[in-house]
């Protein structure tokens, strides 16, 4: 389960979450094709949570909502960054390098 710490006035409080072994899995997986998967399944799991503290008819703690909120944006940013698709990289080294060319006098002009 996932721990997050909290430090409110000198208390240190622990709160354990569902979906935080998914969300953990994500953040830690190196292979691309295992991060896709993990990725998917622990926004899944964020999802799921957040229909529940929505539909429930207490309100949830503070700090779960902020850490669903943080969790959520993290795994966003993984994916933004980190899976870009072998077309989207070979394309993006096309227009680098030709952007690269312009502006540059012919290689022997002076």
């Amino acid at each position: 389960m996932l721990e997050v710490m909290n430090n409110s006035e000198d208390e240190l409080l622990t709160s354990t979450f569902s979906w935080g072994p998914s969300y953990r899995d994500a953040m830690l997986e190196l292979d691309p094709l295992e991060l896709r998967v993990k990725i998917n399944i622990a926004l899944s799991e964020l999802k799921k949570r957040t229909a529940e503290l929505m539909l429930a008819g207490r309100p949830a703690s503070s700090s779960e909502w902020q850490a669903l909120v943080d969790a959520h944006n993290n795994l966003r940013v993984i994916e933004k960054h980190e899976l870009i698709s072998p077309i989207e990289a070979g394309a993006s080294s096309v227009i680098q390098s030709a952007a690269g060319d312009e502006g540059r006098p012919p290689q022997g002009a002076s």
